[in-house]
């Protein structure tokens, strides 16, 4: 059976440098990383900007997207 590939999720520009989103030579998305935290390793999502070295981690993927996008989070946005 083939492995299933991971769709690669809307990035906008750099929010540090704003180097294009979506271009993925510039702006690197990652799943399936462990990194070592607290004495563990956790499954990691990752987003690595080639422009300025800026790179964020999260364990759930949803998150960092919403992070690297800078979109509030629901319970932060008023009715």
């Amino acid at each position: 059976m083939a492995e299933k590939i991971e769709e690669r999720p809307h990035l906008r520009d750099c929010p540090f440098c704003h180097t294009a989103g979506n271009d993925d030579e510039k702006v690197h998305f990652m799943g399936n990383l462990l990194i070592y935290n607290g004495g563990q390793y956790v499954a990691s999502y990752s987003i690595f900007c080639t422009g300025c070295g800026v790179e964020l981690h999260d364990e759930y993927k949803d998150e960092l997207v919403r992070l690297w996008n800078g979109e509030p989070v629901a319970a932060d946005v008023e009715e």
